[in-house]
């Protein structure tokens, strides 16, 4: 009879055989080892792609002895402690080796030996601690798996074939996929036979990943502003080999302030050494991970107040909504690092199976890491927690997990990074604060980010601009509702409560909205589109029982004109199975309309305005365009391959020129994510522009094929600007990109 080990009353026993099972973590470090100094390709991205982003931080979390916590939420802490371990123990590496000395600190040996060593340490040191890997979890996940095994393979094939079909840009297959997503949100309402409860999670992956795959692949090179910016402070910290401040002279305060963030400068870093894969691919393959697990980790969360199916459909929401995931933000890396911290910080915050003093440490952790990941949002987290500690001095009943010693940790961490950090952003967090404090007290105003310019209504109406508008505006007009219902759910006596906590962050959701709907200045402290992304992390289930409640108006009034409702309040009695039923089919009936407006497939098959940003499958569309705003929208969003040709050979045969003029669009692009030019040494073109001797001139596709040159307020002729140019020579040109040199 083998002998348990004895453990703490709260925690399972642990058996021996678990022990020697665990001893797989030495070995599998010590095959990732070998893998990096042999060089295996393809299997050196995969495996080590794999261990990093789970082993560092799955012995992490077995310091915290947190045996009951189930399969999905130990990979996803797991995770989160490993983008931690990375970056933290990426900086350690960083200043230890430029203060001995050695000028190349981020790349493949330091690192992998760092780590290792980390792993190892931490390794036998939970080893001694009864450290064990418990199998209950999973036999227990592979029995469930049982229920749902019919669907595994189409939830595996989905993300497969949106890799497949927006590499050979297949059009007419990108649509179908579109439809079967939004087909597959209708199934989850109408039986759970097809898609059982137990495969929600699976499910949301799926469809977070084909979505956000389907976006990113369509181009090999970044896709937005801040992406170009963010591979820029990467690609700068990865040839140097190490992680500084970049020079505030030629580079704008913007890259500056990327610089301070380790989740695109550090994190990338590691990876890219040790990996060992082209760095564009990295961009498109960690990213997108790491966001795939925002909505499945959102999905925990709703499901513990509302249940699984509303849940599934909050997080769907997310999912499908352009503003708050597959739009502007898949470029917006280090916002989605820090709301996936930002995420698993609420999660811990109102969970109440986790001890308390682990909760909190944990907590610290992530809010670290949020500080880490992006100075903006951590502004928001630290009002966030501010408040918590001010209404529990009021009500103290409210919350004991924030105590003095973490908050005083969390906030002194912080500060001490962006004030004495190498690459310090205190002064764009001082920025921000001020410009959110300054926008709160404005109200008039019209700002690029705005909320007014987001939800601009169309020149020129079709029938797909009465559909998109229909269907946005009834979504937002049920969001506002289920936000107010959740707040006051205990005074209006709903059905649907959830707890003081949930509701506090409601209410920090819902005011933080409006005050991006209402004060233009304030939203476009970030941009409107990012403010909502993050309220939308807590207000997406509000948009469900909101519906919920709209559907079931007519019988709320008809209890109100009859009386039913004197006993127990109006909303009393509402729902019964049948009733609630059918009102989530429809509830997931306009989720699947919702989705297919904001991807623009209404758009596209009626031949509709182009969406802005736009979906995989209209990249054609708007590369046939002759239309000045399909034009602008084909090459601001893709860079082609003769411009970044032509930017690479700038880089390699001039190096970095003292001053360089182009268009608006290139400058902000592909000059930065290819050539690697500093923003403050670009120029842009205008008609009155008038060179400088012994600068260079860079015109891309946009400029020489379709002859415009766009600027920040117009778009001009390029052949009207370029007349100046006779006395220049060309010295590169590949019949679609041109590089000019002023003699002098």
């Amino acid at each position: 009879m083998s002998a348990k080990v004895v453990t703490p009353s709260n925690q399972q026993p642990v058996v021996p055989k678990m022990r020697k099972q665990a001893l797989l973590i030495p070995l599998i470090t010590l095959i990732a080892f070998i893998i990096v100094l042999l060089d295996i390709p393809v299997i050196r991205e995969i495996v080590i792609f794999a261990y990093l982003s789970f082993v560092p931080g799955f012995v992490t979390l077995k310091v915290f002895r947190l045996r009951k916590l189930s399969l999905l939420h130990t990979f996803l802490f797991s995770v989160g402690l490993s983008l931690f371990v990375l970056m933290f123990v990426g900086f350690l590496v960083n200043e230890l080796c430029l203060f001995l000395g050695f000028m190349q600190p981020l790349s493949a040996i330091p690192l992998m030996i760092a780590l290792s060593s980390y792993v190892l340490v931490v390794f036998f040191i939970d080893y001694k601690n009864d450290f064990s890997i418990d199998f209950a979890s999973l036999h227990e996940g592979l029995k469930v798996s049982k229920k749902y095994f019919h669907i595994v393979p189409l939830l595996i094939v989905l993300p497969i074939t949106s890799v497949i079909f927006v590499l050979y840009v297949n059009v007419p297959l990108m649509l179908g996929l579109t439809l079967i997503i939004a087909a597959l949100c209708l199934m989850c309402a109408i039986s759970t036979k097809f898609i059982p409860r137990e495969s929600y999670p699976f499910l949301i992956l799926s469809i977070s990943l084909s979505i956000l795959l389907l976006n990113l692949l369509i181009s090999k090179y970044t896709i937005g502003d801040d992406a170009s910016l963010e591979f820029y402070v990467f690609k700068v910290t990865q040839l140097r080999g190490y992680w500084a401040p970049l020079d505030a002279v030629k580079d704008t305060w913007q890259a500056v302030s990327y610089n301070s963030n380790l989740s695109v400068t550090v994190l990338p870093a590691v990876y890219s050494a040790l990996m060992n894969v082209k760095n564009e691919l990295l961009f498109k393959i960690l990213y997108p991970f790491i966001f795939s697990l925002l909505p499945l980790s959102l999905y925990e969360i709703y499901k513990k107040e509302h249940g699984a199916l509303i849940g599934l459909l909050a997080a769907l929401f997310f999912i499908f909504s352009v503003n708050a995931f597959f739009g502007e933000l898949i470029s917006v890396n280090r916002q989605i690092v820090a709301e996936f911290f930002l995420v698993l910080s609420l999660f811990l915050w109102l969970d109440k199976g986790i001890p308390l003093k682990e909760k909190r440490l944990l907590l610290i952790i992530f809010g670290l890491s949020i500080s880490l990941a992006h100075y903006s949002l951590a502004v928001i987290y630290i009002i966030f927690v501010s408040l918590v500690v001010l209404i529990t001095s009021i009500k103290p009943r409210f919350d004991n997990v924030f105590n003095s010693f973490s908050v005083v940790t969390l906030f002194g961490a912080t500060f001490i990074w962006y004030a004495f950090g190498p690459g310090s952003a205190l002064g764009s967090i001082i920025r921000v604060a001020q410009s959110m404090i300054d926008g709160l007290t404005s109200f008039q105003g019209t700002y690029a980010g705005s909320a007014t310019n987001v939800y601009a209504v169309p020149e020129v109406f079709t029938v797909a601009s009465w559909v998109n508008l229909a269907v946005t505006g009834a979504v937002t007009f049920a969001l506002g509702i289920g936000v107010v219902l959740l707040i006051f759910s205990k005074k209006l006596k709903l059905p649907d409560q959830i707890s003081d906590k949930y509701t506090f962050v409601i209410l920090i959701g819902g005011l933080l909205l409006a005050a991006s709907y209402a004060l233009p200045r304030f939203a476009a402290v970030l941009n409107f589109t990012r403010f909502y992304a993050i309220t939308l992390l807590v207000l997406s289930p509000c948009l469900v029982v909101g519906l919920l409640y709209i559907f079931d108006v007519p019988e709320i009034i008809f209890r109100r004109l009859t009386g039913r409702h004197k006993n127990g309040g109006m909303f009393s009695g509402l729902f019964s199975n049948k009733s609630r039923k059918i009102g989530l089919l429809l509830v997931a009936i306009l989720l699947s309309a919702f989705f297919l407006s904001q991807s623009g497939f209404i758009n596209h098959t009626t031949g509709g305005a182009f969406r802005t940003p736009s979906f995989g499958f209209d990249y054609y569309r708007l590369e046939a365009s002759n239309s000045t705003e399909g034009q602008l929208i084909f090459y601001s969003t893709y860079i082609q391959d003769q411009d970044a040709f032509s930017a690479y050979w700038l880089s390699a045969y001039w190096g970095t020129p003292q001053k360089l003029y182009a268009g608006v669009i290139s400058g902000m692009h592909v000059l930065i994510s290819c050539a690697l030019v500093p923003q403050n040494l670009i120029c842009y073109l205008t008609n009155e522009t008038i060179p400088e001797r012994g600068t260079f001139i860079y015109l891309d596709t946009f400029n020489i094929i379709k002859d415009s040159m766009p600027t920040e307020t117009e778009v001009y002729k390029t052949s009207e600007i370029s007349k100046s140019f006779d006395d220049f020579n060309v010295i590169y040109s590949n019949g679609h990109s041109e590089i000019w040199k002023v003699a002098g």
